[in-house]
């Protein structure tokens, strides 16, 4: 049903479907749907169970050159290491991505610097949140987020 209105609506900008038993097959429909989809900018997927099969689906959508999303939720989905190099690959080329929110999974050993540095990466780490932000649209610092 969601699929039918995102391909009919010319005005949706944010999409939450948070808390909704997403798993697999239903994120393969949603992004199909919004691979065609040139309006939707904020998509939060968070507290799903995406897990690693449905982590490199979404991997496939921010691959392609017409994904517009800008804003990205995708904490507490149960994401490990297996889908790392996948999210890397995908974010390397994407310029209209402006944050990625990978929070409240496993603990992820992101290589940041071969990420896009235009893209805001909040993520987790043993000892406290970080969050990767954009300075001066070329360099990256990083910053404890409470």
């Amino acid at each position: 049903m969601i699929c039918t209105i995102l391909k009919q609506s010319a005005t949706i900008e944010d999409l939450s479907l948070s808390n909704n038993f997403l798993h697999t097959d239903g994120t393969r429909m949603l992004v199909e749907t919004l691979a065609e989809n040139k309006t939707v900018k904020r998509l939060n997927i968070s507290s799903n169970f995406l897990k690693d099969d449905g982590a490199q689906v979404v991997c496939s959508l921010l691959r392609l050159p017409t994904c517009y999303l800008e804003h990205r939720d995708l904490q507490d989905n149960f994401i490990t290491d297996k889908s790392v190099e996948c999210l890397v690959k995908a974010l390397t080329p994407n310029l209209h991505l402006q944050e990625l929110d990978l929070r409240k999974n496993e603990q992820l050993h992101l290589d940041l610097a071969r990420i896009n540095p235009g893209i805001n990466v909040l993520y987790d780490e043993p000892h406290g949140k970080k969050r990767r932000k954009k300075t001066n649209g070329r360099s990256s610092e990083f910053i404890n987020v409470q």
